[in-house]
């Protein structure tokens, strides 16, 4: 099961409004994306019952074609959430990884039981899905309590603070992202690709109401963990191979005699300076393996 299915399976409860017929099937307009691109970031209430959120078509019981209950959605380009009953872009193909978010409505919280990962492409997340600015301002009006989610947690309500542009971080292989600074790049490993994991999941995190960049990290299977013993996770593979010196990129937590989450993901040292300089407010902190802010 893939990380995106396991935020969908616990986002929420299915939706019991959608008993009624979905009209025509909107295909006309479709971009590469496989979304209407003649539809407006909007709530679309031509069918009260099942309506589009702005380029998102309804699926799922009801809100379909018969005789196939999740015909709205293209097979080869689109997905039916059964949570949402949208469809959803499949993005599978990206080296950068499944393009989701390990946050989700209601419960917006990370989770700390897993490697926290995050839109690479620097949009905020919508119950799993990384979904533009205007997508989040219109979701509450589309479901009562329905809000986009920051990787920190926090919801979405105005909207970041998007400078106007993109400063240089310290590290290019992960630099600043989000508003103009765009998405995460596949981290660079140089010479030594062939000696790691195919796990190259980007993410883009700490980005926020008060927040208009975050720092591009990298998802490593033996990545950022608290005392780790591992001699493979993410220190000592760097170090074998001379990549330069990673730190972890790792939430407040006041609940934490140390005030540290256990679990956090990987960035260079360099840029995780960078972005705390810029942002000495943001709740997170850069630590090294033994789990001390890096100096």
């Amino acid at each position: 099961m893939t990380r995106g299915a396991l935020v969908l399976l616990a986002s929420f409860a299915l939706c019991a409004g959608c008993y009624a017929k979905h009209g025509p099937r909107r295909d006309t307009g479709a971009n590469d994306s496989g979304l209407d691109a003649s539809v407006d970031a909007r709530v679309d209430a031509g069918d009260p019952a099942c309506p589009w959120l702005g380029p998102y078509r309804p699926c799922g019981d009801g809100c379909a074609h018969e005789p196939f209950p999740y015909d709205s959605c293209r097979s080869e380009t689109e997905f039916c959430d059964l949570n949402l009953d949208l469809c959803f872009p499949v993005v599978n193909s990206d080296p950068r990884g499944e393009l989701g978010c390990f946050v989700g409505y209601p419960d917006p919280h990370p989770q700390p039981q897993v490697p926290p990962t995050y839109c690479w492409d620097g949009k905020p997340c919508l119950a799993g899905h990384c979904v533009d600015d205007s997508i989040c301002r219109i979701a509450p009006e589309f479901r009562e309590g329905m809000q986009c989610v920051y990787s920190d947690g926090t919801l979405y309500e105005n909207g970041p603070p998007y400078p106007d542009s993109c400063p240089s971080a310290g590290d290019p292989r992960t630099p600043f992202c989000g508003g103009p600074c765009g998405e995460c790049p596949i981290f660079d490993y140089g010479e030594s690709s062939l000696y790691f994991d195919p796990w190259p999941q980007s993410s883009c995190i700490g980005v926020s109401e008060t927040r208009g960049l975050g720092i591009c990290t990298f998802y490593q299977p033996n990545g950022c963990a608290r005392g780790s013993v591992d001699p493979l996770d993410v220190f000592g593979q760097f170090e074998i191979f001379g990549l330069g010196l990673p730190a972890c990129l790792v939430l407040l937590d006041p609940s934490k005699p140390d005030g540290f989450e256990d679990i956090g993901t990987p960035t260079m040292a360099s840029s995780c300076r960078a972005w705390l300089s810029r942002f000495p407010d943001a709740p997170y902190a850069c630590l090294d393996r033994d789990w001390n802010p890096i100096p």
